[in-house]
């Protein structure tokens, strides 16, 4: 029992890694970012903090809107996604300080934004997988679909459109025109989900079994 639970906190632990990872180095491409992170992106623009104390703001807000859908029905599992935050976002401020902008040839940046999508990817299926504390914004849309009774793939949408249109709102009124918004934001809403499809489709099995997670 505990082999699996180490295997557990391990795949757990290395998703949210490489998830932050693939997070901060969407920025340094410079190409586009996915489209929840174009908000909290364009708000450090505006306000000169780094990327990741506004993602921190960006996931308290997404735990506050879980707190008052769940109301009496928190569970601890809920409020230990506001530490996971703090820890995830100090990861992605660490990544941000020793990881260069790319500045140079569309080849090479268009390289590093494939690697930040299958990297994100990699991260989302594996933290979600070990089915341990998930991550606010993934957090956040799945309450929403259990509260308005739709879809959690039709809430993601809904979500990303709407933090989207915020960021171009915001981006309009600061002068940070479409901060964030590119190709890459596109190919990210494609992009990941696919990764996490075939990973789970190759690998699911595999880490369920290592790490003792039941089969959904």
């Amino acid at each position: 029992m505990r082999k699996k639970m180490a295997w557990r906190l391990f795949f757990y632990i290395l998703g949210l890694l490489l998830l932050a990872l693939g997070l901060t180095l969407c920025t340094k491409a410079g190409l586009g970012m996915s489209a929840m992170s174009t908000t909290p992106y364009c708000i450090s623009l505006i306000t000169g903090i780094s990327f990741g104390d506004a993602m921190f703001w960006f996931y308290c807000g997404c735990v506050a809107v879980e707190l008052v859908l769940k109301g009496r029905q928190t569970r601890l599992r809920d409020l230990l996604q506001l530490p996971l935050s703090l820890v995830f976002t100090r990861v992605m401020n660490l990544y941000d300080a020793v990881i260069p902008q790319q500045t140079g040839a569309l080849w090479i940046r268009a390289l590093v934004l494939l690697l930040s999508i299958v990297l994100t990817g990699l991260g989302v299926a594996m933290s979600l997988d070990a089915k341990l504390v998930p991550n606010p914004g993934d957090g956040v849309v799945q309450e929403l679909a259990q509260f308005f009774k739709t879809g959690t793939g039709f809430m993601k949408n809904l979500v990303d459109l709407l933090c989207v249109a915020a960021t171009v709102v915001l981006g309009y009124i600061s002068g940070y025109h479409w901060s964030g918004i590119g190709v890459g934001t596109l190919l990210g809403v494609l992009g990941v989900g696919r990764t996490v499809a075939l990973f789970d489709r190759l690998c699911l099995k595999k880490l369920q079994a290592l790490s003792g997670i039941p089969a959904d």
